[in-house]
């Protein structure tokens, strides 16, 4: 009788091997996307600190703080969102940048409300010799050192008032650059 050679795979071997793919690939989705989600917090953090030097430049130029947007100095509680719809989202440091960095994702107004909101915030600028400015990020990693409900930000303001983070943790995963 003549051997029959085989050169193909049966069904049952194609879709171990299927299988396999599959477990690998669910292994490896969530990883890779842990990655990118930190990678997009390293971008937060380089641009919030980017766009605090930027200002920093404009108060050495002009003698203060650029302005968030329409908000007047002095007054609290009064931000700007890189969502807002301005270009550049902080007006006043387009003198000092061609382009205003935004958030990786970038999607909604108020970036604080629910988790999955991120956008940029900035604002509470105040001049004088007391001058400073708030500039916010939601950061995604839950674990970043950084964030606001680690580092416990305590900030020493001129007027010797203690500042704390502005926003409950964990629910908010900020961080924060403030010009005190």
């Amino acid at each position: 009788m003549k051997e029959i050679s085989r050169k193909a795979f049966t069904l049952i071997e194609m879709l171990i091997v299927i299988v396999i793919i599959g477990i690998l690939a669910a292994a490896l989705v969530p990883r890779l996307q842990s990655v990118q989600a930190r990678a997009r917090d390293s971008k937060r953090k380089v641009d919030l600190r980017t766009i605090a030097n930027a200002n920093e430049i404009h108060r050495f130029d002009y003698g203060v703080y650029a302005k968030a947007g329409t908000c007047s100095y002095n007054v609290g509680g009064c931000y700007i969102y890189s969502t807002g719809g301005y270009n550049p989202w902080i007006p006043m440091l387009s003198g000092v940048m061609s382009s205003l960095p935004k958030d990786p994702i970038n999607n909604l107004p108020t970036p604080f409300s629910t988790t999955g909101n991120y956008s940029y915030m900035y604002g509470n600028v105040h001049d004088g010799n007391e001058a400073y400015f708030d500039l916010y990020a939601q950061l995604e990693n839950h674990n970043d050192p950084d964030r606001c409900a680690i580092q416990q930000y305590v900030t020493n303001k001129p007027d010797n008032t203690v500042v704390l983070c502005s926003y409950p943790a964990p629910r908010w995963l900020l961080y924060v650059v403030s010009a005190y």
